[in-house]
């Protein structure tokens, strides 16, 4: 898959910058109802956690 996406790094700008710099990334996709998932293998602490996301978002999951 791929695609492009737009960062709101002024919320989440360490978890950008870990993103960014780990680009191209690789990973095995699971579907689950409407929902994507695969593991990236980053390790990353959390950081303004939300728990409404809007059709569309990408979401890291600690």
């Amino acid at each position: 898959m791929q695609g492009i996406c737009r960062t709101e790094e002024d919320l989440n700008p360490k978890t950008c910058e870990i993103l960014w710099n780990s680009l191209s990334l690789k990973g095995i996709a699971r579907l689950w109802v409407d929902e994507v998932y695969f593991s990236i293998g980053l390790k990353v602490e959390l950081e303004n956690t939300a728990q409404d996301v809007e059709v569309g978002d990408v979401v890291l999951w600690p």
